[in-house]
């Protein structure tokens, strides 16, 4: 059932170290970072990271159509070729350009879009999105330990350097599949089950039945 529904994320990266061929991850932003299209535009909300993902897909498709990093982070920075890392921000626009060959960001107005985000940071009174979702973010004490990094800056020297990563478009699941009951059991198209034949894991579906697969 629904083979055309598909279940995407916003948030794909190329593994470095694939399983299979084209394997990619889907990683799990903290709401910090600043997320811009192709062409250096920064996405409006709710297309925040960490927020909605497919609510940032249906964007992106109308545009075309602890100190340190952990260590899987840091595994990606020294072996993935997704990742850029410099000292300026004139420097970061460069490799993100030298990285795609399409020269489609600007300098200036990547500058421009992380200085405002930035202003907003020391403002403790903001009603920037972003801000207050990062400041909501860490009233949780989960996400302020493991997810949600304390406000500052990023142009901060002491929170350097400056790190920008490619992401893909990443298809994790469909919403399709065998609709089951509510035991598992695979049905036929009149509703009705086939003795001794049950459908497992994501091929069953998820919420208890149904055709979410």
């Amino acid at each position: 059932m629904n083979r055309d529904r598909m279940w995407h994320s916003t948030e794909g990266l190329q593994n470095w170290d694939p399983v299979w061929p084209d394997h990619a991850i889907r990683i799990l932003p903290g709401p910090s970072s600043v997320w811009l299209d192709a062409r250096g535009r920064q996405l409006p909300a709710p297309g925040l990271p960490g927020y909605d993902t497919l609510g940032t897909l249906e964007l992106l498709l109308k545009s075309r159509l602890g100190s340190g990093a952990p260590g899987p982070v840091q595994d990606f920075m020294d072996h993935g070729d997704a990742f850029v890392i410099a000292d300026t921000p004139p420097e970061l626009v460069d490799g993100m350009n030298a990285l795609t060959g399409d020269d489609l960001l600007d300098r200036s107005a990547v500058e421009s879009i992380i200085r405002a985000r930035d202003n907003e940071m020391t403002n403790l009174y903001s009603k920037d999105a972003q801000a207050m979702g990062i400041r909501n973010s860490r009233r949780y004490l989960g996400d302020k330990i493991t997810r949600t990094a304390k406000p500052h800056r990023i142009l901060d020297p002491a929170h350097g350097p400056l790190i920008a990563v490619r992401l893909w478009i990443v298809t994790r699941k469909t919403l399709g599949g065998i609709q089951t009951d509510l035991t598992g059991r695979a049905m036929r198209a009149d509703g009705q089950s086939i003795p001794g034949l049950y459908a497992a894991v994501e091929a069953a579906g998820f919420g208890g039945g149904g055709a979410h697969g």
